[in-house]
């Protein structure tokens, strides 16, 4: 029985590809630094790896740690200054299904690499904040999915009395597919997401959803 759901973010619970690469495409402008072909940041966004790592991986001669921070943070003051918001939407069954967890009393989670300050926009801006139990997303001190530290230094401690084969973690990257198997929890494939979908089958998913309706029978089982 499944006593606790973490939630992905983007590519799972919200749409924000195109905002991601507009958003992008202004910090590689802002650095005077030509934008990379849109095929090697699609390539980038599906391995579901921090800001920062992405635009070290994307920019033609590396950065160094210092300057993918500096990037990151001009990254977050573009996407936080409503260019990301506008461009982003919710799929289709989000509130159907976190009403549904809310009304069987089971608690969701967000964790998310994307920073903390963007999802805690969104999630108002959307109006999902009576949902979520907890919501843990890339700031200082937060280790990046797959990295499992979350589970045992935030999660676990919070809700002693569920085991990792009672939680389903929903994601789109293997990033997410990843941190389940890390952890031990059920792992569940958005597969109509971002994610690499040759990635995250490696992964071996216990299950994958082309919806967020198709979780119903998993979570509510006949």
């Amino acid at each position: 029985m499944i006593k606790l759901c973490i939630f992905d973010f983007d590519g799972t619970l919200c749409a924000t590809h195109d905002a991601i690469v507009h958003c992008m495409y202004k910090t590689f402008d802002h650095y005077d630094h030509p934008r990379p072909e849109l095929d090697r940041i699609h390539a980038a966004i599906k391995g579901g790896v921090g800001i920062a790592q992405t635009f070290a991986d994307l920019h033609h001669t590396g950065l160094s740690v210092a300057q993918s921070e500096e990037w990151r943070e001009t990254y977050r003051d573009v996407y936080n200054s409503g260019d990301g918001q506008a461009r982003s939407f919710l799929f289709d069954g989000v509130e159907d299904i976190l009403k549904s967890l809310k009304e069987a009393d089971i608690p969701a989670i967000v964790l998310s690499n994307k920073g903390e300050r963007a999802v805690l926009n969104a999630i108002a801006h959307f109006d999902l904040g009576e949902y979520f139990h907890m919501v843990i997303a890339e700031r200082d001190g937060i280790a990046l999915k797959p990295d499992p530290s979350t589970w045992h230094e935030l999660i676990a401690p919070a809700y002693p009395h569920i085991t990792p084969e009672q939680v389903l973690m929903i994601g789109d990257t293997p990033s997410d597919l990843g941190y389940a198997r890390n952890v031990g929890a059920i792992a569940c494939w958005a597969r109509y997401g971002f994610g690499d979908h040759d990635l995250c089958l490696k992964h071996a998913p216990d299950h994958t959803i082309d919806a967020l309706s198709d979780l119903k029978p998993i979570l509510f089982p006949v």
